[in-house]
């Protein structure tokens, strides 16, 4: 039998997004050194927050006008990317 292992995104590792849940502002700590594309989405899909070519190694992203649910925070840096679950009280 032959086992198959999928490696963890390198992005998804660098790349953190507190708190969660979260109330007001969503920080956003980025050790990657790479320029980044954030996009938040609710769960009907739709574009919400659009912060790209970002560099910043921390960035606050006020999300206090959200409704409480569930939303999709999008991060790429041009080839890698990875979805994160945010989850708004």
């Amino acid at each position: 039998m032959d086992t198959v292992s999928i490696e963890e995104n390198r992005l998804s590792q660098q790349i953190q997004a507190f708190p969660n849940p979260v109330t007001e502002f969503l920080s956003i700590k980025n050790s990657s050194n790479e320029t980044l594309n954030f996009r938040l989405y609710n769960s009907k899909g739709e574009l919400l927050i659009k912060n790209l070519n970002s560099r910043a190694a921390n960035l606050k992203v006020n999300l206090a006008h959200l409704a409480k649910g569930i939303y999709l925070l999008n991060i790429s840096d041009g080839v890698n990317h990875f979805t994160k679950k945010i989850i708004k009280n």
